[in-house]
């Protein structure tokens, strides 16, 4: 017959804990601390032992496909039932399919969680949407190292650069703590690399214009209060070093011709900038120079640099004078085309002249009469329709 203490014993104890040949039953008796202690320890393997089986009873993973299904509609799911590999990856892969950027990032974020490193790029690297959805992950959050590292990773080396790079020039507090971290990037990971030579060399010109900026803006600053020249780009701070600092020898560090050699700015690129900074001054002998060299000085003509038409249109903006556009708007190539433009420009003197070294006296008369009677243009076709005789065409 059954004691009472034997029933409770059996109320706690599985028939798989009791069956077990080397286990030896005896009666306890509780007035005594060992037989307590021992009772409380078989109780507390007992329960551990059930919680266990009904842990693996629960921990049946569904289907991958249902679980994504799931994840894309935001209901909720144990990604956790999912041990092995292959039935994590087969997870990803379903989530991939059904094109939910959000339910694929929790999936990543999971295998990131659960996998070794070497693993979790391994997938990625057989996912390229999912790789994608991680990287603009970690680029919102601005994670740049984990980033940077992971592409790295991928042999995706110069957009691991490009990476770095941006950290680098988002730093903040100051152009100091940018250009610690310019030159870190430029050391560590950009000159080592032969591939990334092109960035190496920018990189190195944009330190070099962040070195020539600060001493620049510092010494101009009492003159200008509200000079903020560090961080412009190359052309505007030439556009700055033309307004003030245009006469400046070539070993300044605000010289115009010094920072277009270091940054190996075009002949164009520098003309077009210094020709607005001059213009806006109406220094119209150096605009003038712009478009002059040794070499052109005996011909007397203008060197097309930039198009001469394209020049009078800015020099006029600042206030030029007829004789200043005629001087640009002559050296148009193109008899046509420097006529419509000295027509736009209201510079009679090329107009009247192109009609008569074309002997168009019908042209001239019309043009004429579009003039104002009595002004100054008006009598300057006049009189070249009275002095040259030009047969009717």
């Amino acid at each position: 017959m059954m004691t009472s203490k034997n029933k409770k014993r059996d109320l706690f104890m599985g028939d798989e804990y009791w069956n077990e040949s080397s286990r030896k039953v005896t009666p306890f008796d509780f007035d005594d601390d060992t037989d307590t202690d021992t009772f409380m320890t078989m109780l507390a393997a007992e329960v551990a032992f059930l919680r266990r089986r009904l842990a693996e009873a629960r921990e049946v993973a569904p289907p991958p496909a249902d679980t994504a299904r799931r994840l894309a509609l935001g209901e909720p799911c144990t990604l956790e039932l999912y041990r092995p590999l292959a039935e994590k990856r087969q997870l990803l892969a379903e989530t991939v399919a059904l094109g939910d950027g959000d339910a694929v990032l929790v999936v990543v974020l999971f295998l990131k969680r659960t996998l070794k490193r070497s693993l979790f790029v391994a997938e990625l690297r057989r996912q390229p949407v999912a790789c994608e959805q991680y990287l603009a992950y970690l680029r919102a959050r601005f994670s740049h190292a984990d980033a940077a590292d992971l592409l790295a990773m991928l042999g995706r080396v110069e957009e691991a650069a490009m990476v770095r790079y941006e950290s680098a020039v988002r730093v903040r507090g100051g152009v100091e703590p940018q250009l610690r971290g310019l030159r870190h990037c430029l050391q560590a990971h950009l000159a080592p690399d032969p591939e990334l030579a092109l960035h190496t060399g920018l990189v190195r010109q944009q330190i070099d214009l962040l070195e020539r900026q600060r001493p620049v803006e510092a010494a101009d600053a009492p003159a200008r209060p509200d000079l903020q020249l560090v961080g412009r780009s190359v052309l505007s701070t030439l556009h700055y070093c033309c307004l003030h600092h245009y006469s400046e020898p070539a070993n300044h560090l605000a010289s115009p011709a010094a920072l277009r050699e270091r940054h190996q700015l075009t002949e164009r690129q520098y003309t077009w900038t210094a020709l607005r900074a001059r213009a806006s001054l109406q220094a119209w002998a150096d605009v003038q120079a712009l478009f002059t060299s040794k070499a052109w000085f005996s011909s007397g003509k203008l060197r097309p640099v930039v198009p001469f038409e394209a020049a009078a249109e800015v020099l006029e903006s600042f206030g030029a004078t007829l004789e200043t556009l005629s001087l640009y708007i002559a050296s148009i190539d193109g008899t046509e085309k420097r006529l419509e433009h000295a027509k736009k420009f209201g510079c009679y003197k090329i107009v009247v002249d192109g009609y008569l070294s074309q002997k168009d006296r019908v042209s001239l008369e019309q043009y004429r009469a579009t003039l104002k009677p009595h002004s100054e243009a008006h009598q300057y076709a006049s009189d070249a329709l009275r002095a040259t005789v030009i047969p009717i065409c």
